[in-house]
């Protein structure tokens, strides 16, 4: 899916309830780099070093996504009865170098 899609499939939803004052809420989590079973530490650790195929920096904070992380943030929008719509990127600022 690409980054303009997941944005209007979010947006959309979530303007269309607010408008209609249903009560759900359409936010997106776009992770980036994070450790999991799909992905060995091999794997990680070459992407630490060297971007992706596509990618023209490696990751500017140097590692990868920690999991308290992103369960800090899906905690933020499932708590925040005030955002709504967005797309929050967890990816140590690759979205900035990589656009």
């Amino acid at each position: 899916m690409t980054k303009s899609a997941l944005d209007k499939l979010t947006l959309v939803p979530g303007t269309s309830f607010s408008q209609r004052d249903i009560p759900i809420r359409v936010n997106v989590l776009a992770p980036g780099v994070f450790a999991s079973q799909l992905i060995s530490p091999e794997v990680l650790e070459a992407i630490r070093m060297k971007p992706l195929p596509g990618i023209v920096t490696p990751i500017p904070a140097k590692r990868r996504g920690a999991e308290a992380e992103m369960g800090m943030t899906a905690v933020y929008l499932a708590a925040s009865e005030y955002t709504n719509g967005a797309v929050l990127t967890v990816n140590g600022a690759v979205s900035l170098v990589n656009p």
